[in-house]
This record gives C-alpha cells, sequence and structure tokens, in this order.
C-alpha cells in the first residue's frame, strides 16, 4: 500500500512539472484554439424593394403622315405600375432596375372635315367643245383607331439632396429599353354619313387630260390625285423595342426606419413607334407616387 501511494505521488509530479520542464528545454505546448462562434449571414443593409403607380399624360402616335389628324389626337391620360429593386451607397447615392407596366393607349380619333374626290367629269365650253376634265368634292375626315402596348425596363441612378425633417428630395435619371406593340387602322369616311371612302373614279371618255374649274378656267390637279377605285384603309399590326431614356426628381419621406413615401415627377422619353407620324409620340409625362422598403 505504501508502495502504490508513492506511486500515485511520483506520476502526479511529473505531469505538473512537465511544462515546465519543457518550457526550460525550449519547448512549448501546443496553442488552445477557441471555436469561433457562427455568425447569421445577412444581405446587407443597404437593399430595397420598391412599387409605384403614376398618372401619365403623354403624345399619342399617328399611323401616317396625316397632319389634320394629328391635330385632332392631342394627348392623352393614361397610368403606369412600377416594381423594382436597388441599392442604398450612402445618404446621397443610390440606384435601382425597375420595370413599367403601362395602360393601352387608345390613339382613335376623327380628324376636321376636308375636301375629297368623290367624281370626276367632263367640261365643255359654251359651244359645247370639250375643254378638260374636272373635279368633284366633297366632304371627308380622316379616321383612326389603334390600341397601343408598351413596356419597359430601365436602369435607374439617383442623388438625394440630404434628408431634412424626414423629407429627402432628389434628382435621377435612368436608361434602358421600351418593347411596345402596335395595333390599328387608318382610313377615309365620307363626311355626310359615315361611310367610307371608296368611290371608282374614272377618266371621262372624250375629254382632253386638263383640268379645268367647272367654269372651265385652268386648275391644278387634286393633290395625290388617282384614278381607280379609292382606297385610303392602312391597317398596322407590329411590334418594336426601342432606346429609352428618363429624367426624375421627387421627394421621400420615412415613415419608418424601413420604410419611405416617395412623390416624383419622371419624364419618359420611348423614342417612336410610328416613323410617318407628324407629330412626336413617346414621350410621357409622369406623376407617381410609391413605397421604398428595406427588408432588413
Amino acid at each position: 500500500m505504501p508502495m502504490r501511494k508513492s506511486l500515485a505521488i511520483t506520476l502526479t509530479s511529473v505531469v505538473l512539472c512537465a511544462p515546465a520542464v519543457a518550457a526550460d528545454m525550449g519547448y512549448l505546448p501546443p496553442p488552445q484554439y477557441a471555436i469561433a462562434q457562427e455568425q447569421p449571414t445577412t444581405i446587407g443593409n443597404g437593399w430595397y424593394l420598391r412599387g409605384d403607380a403614376g398618372w401619365t399624360r403623354e403624345t399619342p402616335p399617328v399611323l401616317t403622315a396625316d397632319t389634320g389628324l394629328a391635330a385632332a389626337l392631342g394627348t392623352k391620360n393614361g397610368w403606369a405600375a412600377t416594381i423594382g429593386a436597388g441599392y442604398q451607397f450612402n445618404d446621397y447615392f443610390r440606384t435601382d432596375l425597375t420595370l413599367d407596366y403601362r395602360n393601352t393607349l387608345r390613339a382613335n380619333a376623327r380628324s376636321a372635315v376636308f375636301d375629297c374626290v368623290t367624281n370626276v367629269v367632263g367640261v365643255s365650253n359654251s359651244s359645247g367643245t370639250p375643254i378638260g376634265i374636272n373635279a368633284v368634292t366633297g366632304d371627308c375626315a380622316s379616321t383612326q383607331q389603334a390600341d397601343f402596348k408598351r413596356s419597359s425596363l430601365l436602369a435607374n441612378a439617383y442623388i438625394d439632396l440630404g434628408t431634412w425633417t424626414g423629407l429627402t428630395p432628389y434628382v435621377g435619371a435612368g436608361v434602358g429599353i421600351t418593347y411596345g406593340q402596335a395595333n390599328g387602322t387608318y382610313n377615309w369616311i365620307t363626311g355626310n354619313n359615315g361611310a367610307v371612302y371608296a368611290p371608282d373614279l374614272q377618266y371621262p371618255d372624250g375629254f382632253p387630260p386638263t383640268w379645268v374649274t367647272g367654269a372651265g378656267a385652268p386648275t391644278a390637279a387634286p393633290a395625290n390625285f388617282t384614278f381607280g377605285q379609292q382606297n385610303r384603309r392602312i391597317d398596322t399590326k407590329k411590334s418594336q423595342t426601342n432606346f429609352t431614356w428618363a429624367l426624375m426628381a421627387g421627394v421621400a419621406y420615412a415613415i419608418s426606419p424601413n420604410a419611405k413615401l416617395d412623390f416624383g415627377y419622371r419624364y419618359v422619353n420611348m423614342g417612336t413607334f410610328a416613323p410617318n407620324s407628324p407629330k412626336k409620340d413617346g414621350q410621357i409625362q409622369e406623376f407617381r407616387m410609391g413605397l421604398r422598403y428595406s427588408p432588413d
């Protein structure tokens, strides 16, 4: 029993003295490593989602080079809805990517009444000798019935101009593309009953090819005149993608640490969807209200 007790005391002494002996001999005990705590993954504090709705005022396209119809169309009201996501880099700069959907634009119009040729007759002088031909005119109007659909994808950048009592004014600009579809019909109608203008204008036999008035005075041929069955109908159905740019200005109001109301104005130029139109279509002015929300 005393031998066992002595052996235990000896082993304990060796264990306790081993680190000191190792240090004296130039050896250090192995380092102790702390187990790192697992940290939750975050996506950063700058990301935000946005949604906007806007009232729009825009210039609709004319399917042909008809200036009278362009004057009748004027401008149209509409609406747009926007969704997007962005990143706030600091207190003064942010960017986002937005997708706009616009209501179908009804570009229907009827021009003012103008003279159109309804018949061609021969003209003789007082002695009964044929001297020329004369265009008999009536009242006509041009009409357009067309639908336009447009959706835009824009990359935008904004400069926030500081915050006062929760209000942050900003300016911005964006570039992207617009996909548009045009579907419509252009035609002439007669002014007296609204029937489609389609007379068959035949050359009166036995009269010289000289245009004169009903009284026999020389005159010019009607503009864009052709003999035969008249048909002014033009059907358009096409889709295209245009380069688009935008300018924005507005103010945001913080309603919570994670949410801001956004009130703004935006000018959008989507390019023309009717190359022959006498007016610049594809230009939109928008007054918008939306919400920006930071999810983290």
